[in-house]
């Protein structure tokens, strides 16, 4: 570093260490935001008012057993066979928070729990797509 630069560093160091010392006194730190909150002319800026920012309701994650009912739910609308992704966009549009970092996959899963007990049924693959019907409505 050339010594131009290093003397301007250590004069806004100064500075700063000056102002931190003149901060310390109550009075003089008063003074100090009035002169900072003025605009040279002796009258103050109106600073924008300090709102306290709302506190929004957490959104928890679903309770245990969540998952499954919504999917078979949504599955259960279906009028045409449907895909685990159709239904994960359809919960999330829905305001569902997933807790698996992949909601397709998640939605996958349930869907072969209802298939294995009997609630869904796999109607055709193509490819690696699978498509869905409730139990009741493949039958017919």
């Amino acid at each position: 570093m050339t010594t131009d630069v290093k003397q301007a560093i250590s004069d806004k160091i100064r500075k700063l260490q000056t102002l931190l010392e003149l901060a310390e006194d109550k009075e003089t730190l008063a003074l100090m935001r009035e002169l900072v909150g003025s605009n040279g002319n002796g009258t103050s800026v109106k600073a924008e008012p300090q709102v306290q920012p709302t506190r929004r309701k957490k959104l928890g994650r679903p309770k245990h057993g969540e998952l499954q009912r919504t999917v078979e739910n949504t599955l259960s609308a279906a009028t045409e066979p449907i895909t685990s992704a159709w239904i994960a966009e359809r919960m999330l549009a829905d305001g569902f928070r997933f807790k698996a970092g992949k909601p397709r996959v998640a939605v996958s899963e349930c869907l072969r729990l209802a298939k294995n007990e009997g609630r869904a049924t796999l109607v055709k693959t193509i490819g690696v797509t699978h498509y869905w019907m409730p139990a009741r409505e493949a039958q017919k």
